[in-house]
């Protein structure tokens, strides 16, 4: 409400003397907002800090992953008996059948311990931040992050060592404290409350966190690309230091307590530990029932189309560092060249073109298809790459990657009412952790097996992966338009219909 709008309001009743009660307490309403406005504004720097937060630690991660898949690999290398020099020079060392399948199975065993671990232990620093401060939540992980840098350098600066297992205690103490999904959790959760009373405020500071994650990404694969004139041991010093400084920038940033929420009981803020592990996993079954008791089909393609796409992405991202070094001899610093202009023209489509494409009345689904098709025909390019030139084409296709998850989290939106958009998005989550270990499970165990004979067979099955995925995205929008279609007919008939009588006026004498 605008302060003008406010005032007139106030003068109109104050003329009423038996209406001062009612007067003084829009003028309070008008106050309090006031105070929400001034609350609002002493956030907006620690708004800043929080996304300076994240871009710093996707910077890290965008380093971590090939740093590490590197690091495991060459001492699984010269555990085989190869020399130090031997395991970075020969290049048909990148496609040692004995080294890959090693490196990856200890890969999926890390990615199983750790995707279950996280689970739980993000839904209990969840209840931290609900309960008690957003801040420390989104502190906690780091905690974990400086232990586990700390593992990861005593274990570089030990090359010849089997000691593989630091690898594995360092992902499961991260995954203690939260992991990765709580660092994004905890700083939407923190954007979310500080800018609560402003939703356009709101809508423009959750764009900029998400462009903040493309933009560290980003930067991150670019400081990878110089890994090659660096030891293990120093890139993991460097990502060290990134933590600190997110630390530091966590104890500057304003504390946040969450609002109780004491009207509404059912509200997840008054669940205990247990009822919210129970609401996380089961509390979005109702949704998939319309209330005239038929099955939500429309809500149920999305989903697994949804779970196949996610899928299919995981699967590359678990497997294309190995891949590209069995087939092509990359290592790290060849890895990072090639991500650092797929993520960065990714996050321009994310944070522009798909925006733009929204103005123009462009329906989630045909957004959604568009991200599919070339997540499919990116998968089949992989396979079928003849040269490593080759790949880079790629970053076309991998532009539209935020297409396909964006328009179909719109779309299961569409499905539910508004009240049902907490379900919606709890679905989405346990979808992703679903995939994300049927991931880890399926393609590392394939590649393994495949290895020896067609690599490419992981890719091609994601390629195939997204087939249904299309078919089921299709069906999706077929049953969301009837679905609309019939709630809209309902609405017209739930009106109420106002019957005016009217009666001759008797003339009166």
């Amino acid at each position: 409400m605008s302060g003008s709008g406010s005032s007139s309001n106030i003068s109109e009743i104050s003329n009423f003397q038996d209406n001062t009660i009612f007067s003084n307490k829009i003028i309070i309403e008008s106050n309090d907002n006031q105070k929400y406005r001034k609350d609002n504004g002493k956030y907006h720097i620690s708004c800043w800090m929080v996304m300076l937060v994240v871009c710093i630690y996707s910077l890290s991660s965008s380093m971590f992953f090939p740093i590490t898949k590197s690091l495991i690999y060459q001492k699984v290398c010269i555990q085989q008996g190869y020399t130090e020099l031997e395991c970075r020079d020969k290049k048909d060392l990148s496609s040692n059948y004995v080294i890959q399948t090693e490196t990856n199975n200890i890969f999926m065993v890390v990615g199983m311990v750790f995707s279950v671990i996280a689970i739980f232990s993000s839904i209990c620093i969840g209840k931290l931040s609900d309960d008690v401060s957003r801040k420390y939540a989104l502190m906690v992980p780091f905690v974990g992050l400086i232990f586990s840098d700390l593992i990861l350098i005593s274990m570089a600066n030990k090359m010849e060592e089997r000691n593989q297992h630091l690898f594995a205690v360092s992902e499961i103490i991260f995954s203690l404290f939260g992991g990765y999904m709580t660092i994004f959790a905890a700083a939407f959760s923190y954007i979310s409350q500080a800018t609560c009373h402003n939703l356009k405020r709101r809508s423009q500071f959750i764009s900029y966190l998400e462009g903040a994650i493309g933009l560290g990404s980003t930067f991150g694969y670019f400081v990878g690309s110089f890994f090659g004139a660096y030891e293990y041991s120093d890139a993991y010093l460097v990502i060290l230091l990134m933590h600190f400084l997110c630390m530091v920038l966590l104890i500057l940033a304003k504390d946040m307590t969450p609002e109780p929420d004491d009207f509404n009981k059912t509200s997840v803020l008054n669940e205990t530990l247990v009822e919210r592990i129970q609401d996380r996993f089961t509390g979005w079954k109702g949704i998939f029932w319309n209330e005239d008791g038929k099955y939500n089909f429309s809500l149920f393609y999305t989903t697994l189309a949804f779970f196949l796409s996610f899928l299919a992405l995981m699967g590359s991202n678990r497997i294309l560092f190995f891949f590209l070094k069995n087939k092509f001899y990359w290592d790290a610093k060849e890895f990072s060249k090639f991500k650092m202009p797929m993520q960065s023209v990714a996050t321009f489509f994310a944070i522009f073109i798909y925006p733009l494409l929204k103005r123009t009345d462009v329906k989630d689904s045909t957004l959604a298809l568009i991200g599919l098709i070339a997540r499919g025909f990116g998968r089949l390019l992989i396979a079928v790459a003849w040269d490593d030139t080759v790949i880079y084409f790629l970053v076309l296709l991998e532009a539209f990657n935020k297409f396909g998850p964006s328009g179909m989290r719109a779309m299961m939106a569409q499905t539910v009412y508004t009240t049902e958009l907490g379900r919606v998005f709890s679905l989405i989550s346990v979808v992703e952790a679903v995939g994300n270990l049927f991931s880890v499970i399926l393609f590392h165990s394939l590649y393994n097996y495949t290895i020896s004979f067609m690599p490419e067979l992981s890719f091609i099955i994601m390629a195939i992966i997204c087939i249904p995925a299309i078919f089921f995205l299709i069906l999706a929008e077929g049953a969301i338009q009837k679905l609309v279609q019939r709630r809209h007919e309902r609405q017209k008939l739930m009106e109420p219909k106002l019957i005016v009588k009217v009666e001759k006026d008797t003339q009166i004498d």
